[in-house]
This record gives structure tokens, C-alpha cells and sequence, in this order.
């Protein structure tokens, strides 16, 4: 009998699918019409008809009933299929992902179990190489992250790989905290978190050093031990120096104290003294650097007295300034000197802090508040920023061909009356090629050679882009004059010079061409600084 034959015998929808209770129902509720009793009063041909008709729904009874076990262990491959797939399909580790695809792709032949027992050894063999595969996993992660391992935070096998991963983490950051508490047992044994010694980096160094000894895959009940016993009995001797000693740690902590600037910010004097004097605390040299801390603080205190000498006087600068700009009505130049000022009031600010000594900030004496090329020269000399040099390919060193190139893509040139001019690249490069000398020494192609009219030299140092970097020698003198560029010149018979470097020939010319300049903006101070130039070549 057919499955569909079977559906009609029963009464059954041929496309509607049917849960076994529905099966079952329908079954018992047409067998029981053929019952001998319901017809025990009738002639044996219908008793006959009734007995026929009783096995035929037995048959189809059973047949539906095969049909669907079947379907359900279908159902059942599918989830089961699903859910190993599952274990993986998601996962962002590459390398455990790849694990799991392997054991899959090895031991899941889905297709092969044809009932309920060899699907279950083929879930059961896929589980246990995953479990296997995770614990080698979980021995190398501790490997690799130091955790001992007898460490055990009782991870779940029986989970997708991602969350394997984030267990896993989760182990490392419990480990690391349990770790941390037992360090700050110890400390808080002998100090009151709120000390303000325990800042010192040089403590910091010693319990780094104690996490990397109880960081250790092989870490032993022993080994763990004697780490805290050596950690703990330190503690004890610092604190037995620091009871010596505290008086004056706190006398000096509140000088400091009265410096500006913050405790948090490394870049200031207040936090490396203070840092200084902790480190003192459990380096043991205490009476060593007292004397030292103490002198510091009295000399930051007097540097702070004239950095604010010097940030009075340019209050006063910026007031004048602001008042010949509001009687001339020249708006655009008072927003410049408020821009100047705040810019002042900074770089001051940070003076105080620490950050820059009385020597650099001195040179914001100089700030004009009225010319934008002086002063962004001047801040850039406080910065120590640093030039790259180019040249003017169509100048000689007499016209002063050089040309320097801030951080800020802005040109710095020298007029006929030694002052700067600041330009655009698009305005500089009107008149002239405008050519990196640090290009011209990497890129260019070497000739190193020169014709000489038995006093003077033209020397050929490099080829580039259609252009030549030449050098006029005087041999009487001895001396280079001039370093310029030109376009490429055809020749013969020259003799063949010497590579030299060129860098400190170059920096002399330059530093030349503008120290008038760069000396008469700096002339309200002691402390001259001179231009940073890059470095020619590579």
C-alpha cells in the first residue's frame, strides 16, 4: 500500500502534513466501525466485509505510522546538523575556526546514520574531538597569557566557539584581579591606599616585577609563596624606613605642593618631584635627594617669579596693542592681538607648569602683537620647529636663492632689507622653480664633478628633474661661497671630485642668510636661539 492509498483509507488530507496524535485519532475512530460487536447481529458475507476492511486500516496505519518516524528522524538530522555547525559557522578566531572545520569536515558524515544510535555516536565523536580541541586550545591560551595552569575558573566545553573565546578572557581578567587583590593585600597591609607614596613608579616596577614572577604557566604553590613572602617582607622595610623618615618627607611633600601644575600630569615640575621624592621612600636614598628636591623647588620658585615678569610685560604689550587698534578701528587687527594673547597666556600657562624653562619662554618677550611674520618666527624658535630647506632654482646665492619650509606648509624668504617674508606655496612659486634640496640629494643622480680656471671652481654635485646643485669654491681662499642651483649644463673634460657632505655646507649658508633677521626679532633677549634646520638628504 502507498503512502497516498493509505491517506485515502484513513480518510486523510493527500497534502495536509499530520502529528501522530492526529494519526492515531482518526485510526481508532475507523477501526472501531469494524469492531465483531458493532455487527454481531449481521450475515457472515458483512461480517466478512468488516474483517477485510479492519485489516486494510491496520495496514495503512502502519504505514503512515513508518512514514512519520521517518520524517521526524529527518528533522532530527537537520537540528542535529544545525547545531554542530553551530559550534562554528560564527566564529571570529581564524585559528580555532579553522580547528573545528577540520575535526567537522573529519568525523560529521551526516548522510551515513540511518537511525537514532548512529546519529548519537556521530554527535558524541564530534563533541568529544571539540572538547579535546578546547582544551589544548585553553593550554596553549594559558601559555601565551602566562596564567598557571592549575588556574581553573570551571569553563564551559559545551558552548560555540566564540563564547569559548570570551570564557577564556573572562579566565585571563579573573586571574589578573585575583592577582592585583593579593598584591594590594600586602600593600594595604603595611600603607593606607590613600599614601601618597604609593605613586611612585619605582613601586610600580616592583609589583610589575611580581606579576610577571605569578604570571607563569608553571607556576608552583612554592614558587607563588615565596613571591609574596619576598614582596611582603620589602613592604615591611620600606615601611620601617619611611616611619624614619616621614617628617621630613611631609615637609618637603608640602613644599611642593606649592608649585603649580598638576600631580597628574608627568610633563610638569610638581609631578616629577613629587614622583622623585616616593621613589626616594623605597629606593632607600631619601637623605641623598632631599637637599636636591628642596633646591629645585626654590629655583622653580624663583623662575616663577620672572616668567610672571615676563607674562606682565605682555599684558601690557597686548593692552597697548589693543588700544592703538581701537582708536584706528582696525577690527581684523584686534581679533589678531586677542588671538595673540590667549596664545601667550598658554604658552605662559605651561611655562609655570614646567614645560618650558625660564630660558625658552624668555623669547615671548619679543611677540610684536601687530607683525604675523615676526611672531609666528618667534613662536617657532620657542619650539625648536624645524625647517626644511628649499631653493630657488633660478637665483644664485647673492639674490639669496634659499628658502625655508615650516610645519605649517608656510615659506619663510629674505627680502633686500633682511626681513622675513612669508609666503604661500602658490605665491613663492610665481617667479621660480621652487626645488627641495632634501629631494635633490636623495633622488638625484651623484656626478661629483668640477672645472676650475685655477682660482675659483664650479663643483657639480647632483643632477635633478632638468636641474643641477652646484658649489662656487674659492682655491685661494679655501672657502665654498656659494651653493646654488641651475639648469643642467653640457660640458666635457671635467676632472672628478670627491663626495662630501653637503649638509653642514648647506645649514651654514642658510643659517647665514637669515641670522640678521632671526637676531634682530630676538632683541629684548639674553638667550638667543637659532634656526632647526632638516637634515639635507637621506
Amino acid at each position: 500500500m502507498t503512502n497516498k492509498q493509505a491517506r485515502l483509507m484513513l480518510k486523510m488530507d493527500l497534502n495536509k502534513p499530520f502529528t501522530k496524535e492526529e494519526l492515531t485519532s482518526k485510526y481508532r475512530k475507523l477501526i472501531k466501525e469494524c469492531h465483531p460487536d458493532m455487527h454481531a447481529s449481521e450475515d457472515e458475507k458483512s461480517i466478512e466485509f468488516y474483517n477485510k476492511k479492519a485489516t486494510l486500516l491496520n495496514e495503512a496505519f502502519a504505514v503512515l505510522k513508518s512514514s512519520l518516524n521517518n520524517t521526524d528522524f529527518i528533522n532530527r538530522k537537520s537540528t542535529v546538523l544545525s547545531m554542530m555547525k553551530s559550534r562554528f559557522e560564527n566564529c571570529k578566531d581564524s585559528t580555532l575556526k579553522r580547528q573545528i572545520v577540520d575535526i567537522f569536515s573529519t568525523v560529521v558524515f551526516i548522510d551515513r546514520c540511518n537511525d537514532d544510535s548512529e546519529l548519537d555516536k556521530m554527535v558524541k565523536a564530534f563533541n568529544t574531538s571539540v572538547y579535546a580541541c578546547y582544551q589544548k586550545y585553553e593550554t596553549d591560551f594559558k601559555i601565551r597569557n602566562r596564567i598557571p595552569s592549575n588556574y581553573s575558573n570551571n569553563l564551559n566545553y559545551d558552548c560555540s566557539c566564540d563564547e569559548f573565546i570570551t570564557s577564556l578572557n573572562e579566565l585571563q581578567f579573573s586571574y589578573d584581579r585575583l592577582v592585583q587583590n593579593k598584591i594590594n593585600g600586602s600593600i594595604y597591609t603595611y600603607f593606607s591606599p590613600f599614601d601618597s607614596v604609593l605613586s611612585s613608579p619605582y613601586l610600580d616596577n616592583v609589583i610589575d616585577d611580581v606579576k610577571y614572577k605569578l604570571h607563569n604557566y608553571n607556576l608552583s604553590v612554592a614558587l607563588e609563596e615565596n613571591t609574596f613572602d619576598g614582596f611582603t617582607s620589602y613592604l615591611r622595610s620600606v615601611k620601617k624606613y619611611f616611619e624614619s623618615v616621614n617628617l621630613e618627607y611631609f615637609k618637603i611633600k608640602k613644599l611642593i605642593s606649592k608649585l603649580p601644575g598638576s600631580y597628574t600630569d608627568s610633563g610638569t615640575l610638581k609631578c616629577r618631584l613629587l614622583s622623585k621624592l616616593n621613589d626616594s621612600i623605597f629606593i632607600g636614598n631619601f637623605d641623598t635627594v632631599k637637599d636636591e628636591i628642596v633646591n629645585s623647588v626654590y629655583s622653580k620658585q624663583d623662575e616663577i617669579v620672572a616668567i610672571k615678569k615676563i607674562q606682565n610685560y605682555l599684558k601690557l604689550k597686548s593692552s597697548i596693542a589693543s588700544i592703538r587698534c581701537k582708536t584706528n578701528l582696525k577690527s581684523a587687527d584686534l581679533n589678531y592681538v586677542r588671538k595673540m594673547t590667549d596664545k601667550c597666556d598658554n604658552l605662559i600657562k605651561m611655562a609655570l607648569d614646567g614645560k618650558y624653562c625660564l630660558e625658552d619662554i624668555s623669547i615671548l618677550e619679543n611677540i610684536t602683537f601687530s607683525d604675523p611674520v615676526k611672531d609666528k618666527m618667534i613662536l617657532s624658535l620657542l619650539d625648536n620647529q624645524s625647517f626644511s630647506v628649499y631653493i630657488k632654482a633660478n637665483d644664485r646665492l647673492e639674490n639669496d636663492p634659499f628658502v625655508l619650509k615650516s610645519s605649517n606648509d608656510e615659506f619663510l624668504s629674505v627680502d633686500e632689507d633682511s626681513n622675513v617674508v612669508m609666503s604661500s606655496s602658490e605665491e613663492i612659486s610665481k617667479d621660480n622653480d621652487m626645488l627641495s634640496l632634501n629631494e635633490f640629494v636623495s633622488y638625484g643622480k651623484p656626478v661629483f664633478r668640477y672645472i676650475s680656471d685655477g682660482e675659483n671652481v664650479d663643483g657639480i654635485l647632483y643632477e635633478y628633474q632638468g636641474y643641477e646643485l652646484v658649489y662656487s669654491y674659492n682655491e685661494r681662499t679655501g672657502i665654498i661661497e656659494s651653493v646654488y642651483v641651475r639648469p643642467v649644463t653640457n660640458h666635457f673634460g671635467y676632472n672628478y671630485g670627491e663626495k662630501f657632505d653637503i649638509t653642514s655646507i648647506i645649514n651654514y649658508h642658510v643659517k647665514k642668510m637669515f641670522k640678521p633677521y632671526v637676531r634682530k626679532i630676538q632683541k629684548k633677549s639674553n638667550n638667543y636661539k637659532t634656526l632647526k634646520i632638516q637634515k639635507v638628504g637621506k
